[in-house]
Formats: structure tokens, C-alpha cells, sequence
């Protein structure tokens, strides 16, 4: 395994060039970057920024990393998960075809104690875990996007995330998890994956459990303590979505095209469950909406 020359870490923190910077959120308590390897040619905007006082979890997509100091596991691989304490660390280096996302909490959101630092730095996890794999998809997802939801669902988004992290870290250092904070973790990244599969008809409580990484089981049984079932989940967020297609804005698609979008298989199937639901047809709801906003606008 051959690494690049590595990067020193000084009282005022790591230096531009000690990794490229790709990008970088910043979320409150959360901070998400995705990384690589230094070339020595980036634009020096994309240079690395230094967490500060924040615990930095690691998800290795490629390469490696070798972390020096009593703050973080030593060597990370590709597949695994490395937790880091940054003002401990002295440096770091990368092979070249290293690249990661990463997770930055800040101390005051994970106030660990020395010794609790030592358990989560002993050593990287394999991202084969259920809790490093979701928190590495969520991680994946929240950094590659310009906004996952909107202001407010955002914010539940993030403290799923710290919840799920405050849970790991319990668990490894025998504090009792809470699992409560894990389920909400799971059901809110499982309400995002089923917004962004609304189209596929296909797409159900089976396909759902299969891109979350975790079982029917486990997916039903997290449902459960919302009082819905998965299934009803997906219908909701289709017929949210049809509903805001109906209006005025798209008043211009028809029914069967509405029926497409939300991922029904037909439109009568669309028709039937909207009127099931809601206790009025598409049409009728279309033509009750734009009368309404017909009164309003008068």
C-alpha cells in the first residue's frame, strides 16, 4: 500500500493542502464534507478545512488512510468506518486513490470524555454494520444535495442523524443504546428514499427494506411506532404528490399522466385509491381546488 507524503497537524489545525476538499456543509451541529486524496494542482479553494473541536466520522468509499495520533484508529480502508477526535490527532496520509464522506460532530453536540474518546477511536467498524451502513448512506446523501427537504423537515433530518450517531456511541460504550433514536433514524431516511421513488410503481415496502440495506422485518416493526404501516407510508407521499399536481399549477397534466408521476400502476388504480382516501375523485378534487382558488383570487 503506497502513501502519499503526509500532512502534520499544528495548534491552528490541519493545512489546505493536507486533502482536497470536494465539499462542505454546514448544518448546525453537523458539518458533512466529501474528500480526497491531494493532488497538489486543485484549485486552492477546494482546500482542506480543518474540523476543529469535533469528533469526524470517516466512511471510505476507496483507498485508505493512515491516521496518526491517540484520536482515531490508525489505518482506515475502504468498506469501513473511522472515527476520529481532530485535537488529538498529529496527522494524517492517503493513498492516492483514496475518497470519502465524512460526518463532522461537533464536541458540544458529543461531549465524550477522555476515556470514552479512547472506545470510539480504538478501531475502524466495517460499514457491513447496520448502524455505520445507514449512517453512511445518510451521510452520502445529505452532502450531495442542495437541500434534502425543506427548512423545517430539514432540521428533523439532521437531529435524526445526531440521534443516530448519540445511540452508536452509546452502544459502543456500553451506555445502553437507545434504539428509539435509531428507529427514527431509519423511518426518516426511509420517508426520503419513498419521496424519491414516488414514480416507480414497482417500488414498495419490499424494494423500500432492499435500499435501506435492512430487513421487511426490521422496516415494518419501525412503522409500527409511528401507528402506519409501510405501505400506507408510500400511498400518503404518492397522493401528497398527486394532490399538489391536481392544483392549478399542474392543471395542465391529465389524470393519467398525474397517475404516472405518483407511480400507480394505472389510472383507475389512481382513482380508486385517491377516492378510497379522500372521499372525492381526482377530477372532483381538481375542479373543488380550482374553484377555490378562484374565490380567492376574485
Amino acid at each position: 500500500m503506497l502513501f502519499l507524503p503526509g500532512a502534520a497537524r499544528s495548534p491552528d489545525g490541519f493545512p489546505p493542502n493536507a486533502a482536497t476538499l470536494l465539499r462542505l456543509r454546514d448544518l448546525g451541529p453537523l458539518k458533512l464534507a466529501q474528500v480526497r486524496a491531494p493532488t497538489g494542482h486543485e484549485d486552492p479553494a477546494w482546500g482542506y478545512v480543518d474540523p476543529g473541536d469535533a469528533f469526524v466520522f470517516t466512511f471510505v468509499a476507496g483507498g485508505a488512510v493512515e491516521i496518526a495520533g491517540s484520536g482515531g484508529p490508525g489505518l482506515v480502508q475502504a468498506g469501513e468506518l473511522g472515527v476520529t477526535y481532530t485535537p488529538r490527532l498529529a496527522g494524517m496520509r492517503m493513498t492516492s486513490d483514496f475518497h470519502a464522506v465524512s460526518l463532522r460532530v461537533d464536541h458540544a453536540a458529543l461531549p465524550l470524555a477522555d476515556p470514552e474518546i479512547d472506545v470510539l477511536g480504538a478501531r475502524p467498524f466495517s460499514l457491513e454494520e447496520s448502524v455505520p451502513r445507514l449512517l453512511a448512506t445518510m451521510t452520502t446523501q445529505l452532502v450531495s444535495a442542495d437541500r434534502v427537504l425543506g427548512e423545517a423537515s430539514e432540521a428533523a433530518f439532521v437531529q435524526s442523524v445526531v440521534d443516530l450517531v448519540t445511540g452508536f456511541t452509546d452502544d459502543l460504550l456500553h451506555r445502553g443504546r437507545d434504539p428509539e433514536a435509531v428507529r427514527r433514524g431509519l423511518v426518516a431516511e426511509a420517508r426520503r428514499r419513498i419521496r424519491l421513488h414516488l414514480a416507480c410503481a414497482t417500488f414498495g415496502p419490499v424494494a423500500l427494506a432492499e435500499d435501506l440495506g435492512v430487513s421487511v422485518r426490521t422496516l415494518h416493526k419501525a412503522f409500527e411506532q409511528e401507528a402506519e404501516t409501510v405501505a400506507a407510508a408510500i400511498l400518503d407521499a404518492r397522493l401528497v404528490r398527486a394532490k399538489a399536481l391536481l392544483g392549478r399549477s399542474g392543471s395542465a397534466l391529465s389524470v393519467e399522466a398525474v397517475a404516472q408521476r405518483c407511480g400507480f400502476a394505472s389510472a383507475s388504480a389512481f382513482s380508486r385509491a385517491f377516492s378510497r382516501t379522500l372521499g372525492v375523485s381526482p377530477r372532483d378534487w381538481r375542479r373543488a381546488s380550482d374553484r377555490l382558488l378562484e374565490s380567492v383570487g376574485a
